[in-house]
C-alpha cells in the first residue's frame, strides 16, 4: 500500500493512496501513522474517508511530505 500527499499545499490534510483500502482499513477517529520523506514519524487522526484512495485528517500535515510509504493504523 502506497501513500502520497495531495497537492496543492492548501489541501495538506488530504491523503491520496495508491492500491490502498482506506474504507476497509480505517474508520473515522482512527489514527494513520507513517514515516515522512525526512524520516520523521507522522501521526494524524482521520476526519473523513472519501474512498479507498482518499481520506482527510483533522490536522494538516504542514511541511511533511511522503511518497511511496507504507502506513499503520491505530484504532480509536
Amino acid at each position: 500500500m502506497l501513500l502520497n500527499l495531495e497537492s496543492p499545499a492548501d489541501q495538506a490534510d488530504v491523503l491520496i493512496g495508491s492500491g490502498t483500502r482506506f474504507l476497509d482499513d480505517f474508520k473515522i477517529g482512527d489514527s494513520i501513522e507513517f514515516v515522512d520523506d525526512g524520516g520523521s514519524v507522522v501521526t494524524r487522526i482521520i476526519d473523513s474517508i472519501s474512498s479507498n484512495t482518499k481520506l482527510e485528517t483533522s490536522i494538516g500535515l504542514g511541511t511533511a511530505t511522503a511518497t511511496s510509504k507504507t502506513y499503520n493504523r491505530r484504532r480509536a
